[in-house]
Order: C-alpha cells, then sequence, then structure tokens
C-alpha cells in the first residue's frame, strides 16, 4: 500500500474514475495466516503459482480507493486437520457481485494453468487505468485494555498505544502513544502496538548513602498487536528500572519496522470506571465529587475528576428541540445534557432507550414525533375515549330499557293471567316439589309446584310454599293439611321470595347430665346405686332408677 488518505477521496482529476473497495476480512473457520488479499494487475509469465500474480498486498478489513475494474484476488485457507481446502474469490472494484468463486483442494491448486487462463481473459477483458491502491480507512478492531491484576497498586502500572521511541527519554518515558485505562474497550486500527506494564512490589531496601528505605518492584512488560488474539512478546524484569532498558527498546523499535504501525485516534467504546481515591471537583460542571464517587482520568499530573460518563442532567421542558433529530420534545421525554468539551452549554436530547446496547437515544432508533403531534395524537386518543365512553353509556342504556321493557311485559302478562283465573274453580291439580330444604328441629320446607285444570277447561300454573314436620314423636302437628302452606302464588318468583325467607334454625341446646354412664342404659347421669336380676350392684340414671331390679341388667 503506497498511498494513504484520510476520510472521502478527493475530488481531483487524477482520482476520476476510481471507487472505494472494503475488503473482505477473513471468513471463521479459515486462517487468518494462511488467508490473504491482493490486487491484480499483470500476470508474469516467467513464474507459477501465487509467484506470478503482480499487485498490491491488501489488508482484510481496510477501506481502500481502487481504479474502476481492478481485479482483487482473496484467498481463504481453512482450518483443519490435514490437507488445508482453500477458497478463490475475484471481484472487480465498481462492482458488488464476485467475478468468479470457487473451493480447491489446495492453493497450488487454485493456481493451476486453467485458473491463470481465467485470470488473463479477465484482465484482458475489461483494461484497468494506471494508479495505486489508496487506503481511504484502516480496519479497526476492538481490544479490551487489560485490567491491573490483583494486589497490584493502580499508580504502578499503566498501559499504552506505541507509535514511535524518543531514544533520548528514560525509562517508560520514551514510549510515544496515547494513553489507554485499564478495564476500557477500545476500538484501535488493526496493526497498531499497546505495551501493558505491571509493576510489584517485591521488598524494601536502603540507600546505602541516605539511609532512606525504597520498595523494590518489578516489572512485566506485555506488548500487544490489534488484530491477534495474543501478545506478541512479553518479559518479566526482577527491577523496574530494567523494564525499558535496551532489550525492551531493541524489540518495540522491532515491532514497529515490521509492521506499518498506524497512528489513528483511540476510540473508547465502553469506558470502564476509575473510582477516585481524592476529592475534587467535576472539571466539566463543578459539582463536588467526595472520595469514591468521581471518575479518574489522566495520569500523573494530569489526574482530574469527573462524573463516570456524564454530568447529571437537566429535564427538558415541552418545545425545546433535540440537538440530533430537530425535533420538539415534550416534557418528560427528553434532557439537557451537558456538552464536554469544555464550553459549559447543555444541549436537549432525547432519553436514552432502555436494554439498548450500545447506548443509544430513542431518536436514534425510531422517529420521535415532535410536541405538536404527539400534543394533536393526545387530543385525538382523549376525544377517541369520550366517544368511546359516551357509545358504551349509550349502549348501557339501551340494554336497561330494554330489560325494563321486557319486565313490564311480563307483568302485565301476569296481571292479565290472574285476572283470567280468579274466578274460575279448579277441577283437578297436579302437584311437583321443586326445591325442599331442611330447616332444622324436625321441620322441613318444600316449595311446590301445581298444575291445575280450571273449570273453562283451561290450565294454570300456580305455586305454594310448605313447611312440614319429620321424625317420630309428638312435634305439634295436628295433622291439618293446609297448616304451614302459604297461599298459591300466580308467579314462581314471588314463590321463590318466600322459599328464600325461610332459613334453617338449630334446635336449643340440652346440657349433658353430670355423672358416669349409666351401667344400664349407656347415658351419662348415673348417680343412683342399685342391683339388676342377676344381683350385680351398679350406678343408673334418674330415668332407668324408676324401673324395678328384674328390668335392670348390669352384665
Amino acid at each position: 500500500m503506497t498511498g494513504t488518505v484520510e476520510g472521502p477521496i478527493p475530488h481531483k482529476p487524477e482520482n476520476i474514475g476510481r471507487a472505494e473497495f472494503t475488503v473482505p476480512p477473513v471468513p471463521d473457520g479459515h486462517r487468518p495466516d494462511g488467508s490473504w488479499r491482493r490486487t491484480l494487475t499483470a500476470l508474469d509469465e516467467q513464474h507459477g503459482g501465487v509467484r506470478g500474480l503482480l499487485g498490491e498486498e491488501l489488508r482484510p478489513g481496510d477501506l481502500v480507493s481502487l481504479p474502476v475494474g481492478r481485479l482483487v484476488i482473496m484467498v481463504d485457507k481453512a482450518s483443519v486437520a490435514g490437507p488445508k481446502p482453500v477458497s478463490l474469490t475475484v471481484s472487480r472494484a465498481g462492482e458488488q457481485d464476485a467475478v468468479f468463486s470457487r473451493a480447491f483442494g489446495s492453493q497450488a491448486a487454485a493456481f493451476g494453468a486453467a485458473t491463470r487462463r481465467m485470470l488473463a481473459d479477465l484482465l484482458a477483458e475489461r483494461p484497468t487505468g494506471e494508479g495505486q491502491a489508496l487506503l481511504v480507512r484502516r480496519a479497526r478492531a476492538s481490544f479490551t485494555v487489560p485490567e491491573v491484576p490483583a494486589g497490584l497498586h493502580p499508580a504502578g502500572c499503566w498501559r499504552k498505544t506505541v507509535t514511535g521511541l524518543d531514544l533520548t527519554a528514560a525509562r517508560g518515558k520514551a514510549v510515544q502513544g496515547e494513553w489507554l485505562n485499564s478495564g476500557d474497550i477500545v476500538a484501535l486500527p488493526v496493526g497498531a502496538l499497546v505495551v501493558v506494564v505491571d509493576k510489584a512490589t517485591t521488598g524494601w531496601a536502603e540507600n546505602w548513602r541516605t539511609r532512606e528505605r525504597y520498595a523494590k518492584k518489578d516489572a512485566t512488560v506485555t506488548v500487544y498487536r490489534i488484530g491477534r488474539d495474543e501478545p506478541v512478546w512479553t518479559r518479566h524484569f526482577q527491577q523496574d528500572a530494567s523494564a525499558f532498558g535496551e532489550t525492551t527498546r531493541r524489540k518495540l523499535l522491532a515491532l514497529l519496522a515490521a509492521e506499518e504501525v498506524p497512528r489513528d485516534q483511540v476510540e473508547v467504546v465502553r469506558e470502564a470506571k476509575r473510582p477516585s481515591h481524592i476529592a475534587g471537583a467535576c472539571r466539566w460542571c463543578g459539582e463536588h465529587l467526595p472520595v469514591g464517587h468521581g471518575h479518574l482520568v489522566g495520569h500523573g499530573e494530569d489526574l482530574k475528576v469527573e462524573h463516570y460518563r456524564e454530568c447529571p442532567t437537566e429535564p427538558a421542558a415541552t418545545g425545546e428541540v433535540c440537538e440530533l433529530c430537530g425535533v420538539s420534545v415534550v416534557v418528560g421525554q427528553a434532557e439537557r445534557v451537558l456538552r464536554r468539551d469544555g464550553s459549559g452549554r447543555r444541549v436537549v436530547l432525547h432519553h436514552v432507550e432502555r436494554f439498548s446496547f450500545p447506548r443509544q437515544r430513542m431518536c436514534e432508533i425510531a422517529p420521535v414525533p415532535s410536541a405538536e403531534e404527539q400534543e394533536a395524537a393526545d387530543r385525538a386518543r382523549q376525544a377517541a375515549e369520550q366517544a368511546k365512553r359516551e357509545k358504551e353509556k349509550a349502549d348501557e342504556q339501551r340494554r336497561a330499557d330494554r330489560r325494563q321493557k321486557r319486565l313490564e311485559e311480563k307483568l302485565a302478562a301476569e296481571k292479565a293471567e290472574q285476572d283470567r283465573v280468579a274466578g274460575l274453580k279448579t277441577i283437578s291439580r297436579t302437584t311437583t316439589a321443586v326445591f325442599d330444604k331442611g330447616l332444622g328441629q324436625g321441620r322441613r320446607a318444600t316449595l311446590e309446584e301445581h298444575a291445575d285444570l280450571l273449570e273453562d277447561g283451561t290450565t294454570t300454573t300456580r305455586w305454594s310454599v310448605r313447611i312440614y314436620f319429620t321424625g317420630s314423636g309428638f312435634n305439634g302437628e295436628d295433622y291439618d293439611p293446609d297448616e304451614g302452606t302459604s297461599e298459591p302464588y300466580t308467579t314462581k318468583r314471588a314463590a321463590q321470595a318466600c322459599y328464600q325467607t325461610l332459613h334453617w334454625e338449630p334446635g336449643p341446646r340440652r346440657e349433658r347430665p353430670s355423672g358416669p354412664r349409666c351401667d344400664n342404659c349407656g347415658q351419662y347421669g348415673a348417680r343412683h346405686e342399685r342391683h339388676d336380676s342377676s344381683g350385680i350392684a351398679g350406678r343408673v340414671c334418674d330415668s332407668c332408677n324408676r324401673d324395678d331390679d328384674v328390668m335392670l341388667s348390669f352384665a
């Protein structure tokens, strides 16, 4: 890659006829070290295989600018045991679909004579203009900055990107780059270097000249290359002063020279909180933050305190306009957020949508109606609800009117039936018990239905409620068949109302006689000494005491 530009390709005469092309990343299940991408400008007839492909190497994930029609070859080698099959894909800059794609058993088979003839035909079919590939934007990868190991003091550990070395500076100050906070998730260009330094106190020593005690520390230096899973270099030093000696400097210089290191800025995807061990005012809003409540930023003398992620917000009023979407908001729907640009200006933004990851505002997920539109929608909804309530009220009134009309018709029919049978004699009656229940103390109540044949040959139905007694012995019944029977009802409704007024009533509670059980009848209250017909002595109750001895038996 011989050229690099930032942002869109400038509109210059030499850039006319170029197209942006995103180099596809290596698919899952394929080896990054065995997969490659490159442009194809010509074929070298003196060399076969991959050596005969003339062009420029491309990095997976990069956005590049190529002359329209320039061929791009992509080879992906599978990560399997045994022979490594490869997939060959050929695309043209400016076209969405690939012009050739096929799987081969090996890389040698992929670039055999048939493939070379196909590539030669593609080159002859559509010649491309002169020009090299220009890098528009380097591919970025997510990187989680390693946490400080447990037991180590955060002040003695640091993380930093490596863009160069100042050989005149001492120790870690020689590393040029941007500071990183442990635990942060950052987006870095593929190929960037990150150095991680962890220092641990191993003991104490005494200065032989001043007799002052100082801490002895060791150090572990680890270097990561973005885009690779494992560190590219790590070394443990028994003295922290040696951590950035000649060994580490030579290794960093070799890593910087081995691959072009981009100098793009660090993009923080998710910031990890660094609880403050000092109290101070937020550097943005000025609010005082006690120890442990703030978030530390910076290092050394530049250490400052701020609210984590954002300062406290203020509720926005109805009619204010959201800075993101330009739509007027409703109270309770948006907030006034402090811009962290040093101006102290607050802007109105819609609330953050719950459960959204990454954090997104409501208007970033879906369009939000303006305050005027919401007020109109509220008025329409209220009018619809009012119309619904009025309709329900009218429907209920119509149902009540129909119920009242049916009741009046039923009462009129019952009154007409009563007037018709008032002066007619009953010739015969058939009685059926409809309901029956107990009332206690041997009494029961029954609701009876009578089918009466009248003297004019017609029939009518009457109902009556009757109370009767069950059980043995005298219960006050003088065997009058009409006693306890109500007057006949001409409607079942009236008869049921009378029947429902009768309830079960318990009888008077009888006190149990005192004393043991009677030896003759077994009842309680045995108080008299007697002898039975066999001369056996026993105790009997008052009732058995009235009997003669020959009627008693205690055996």
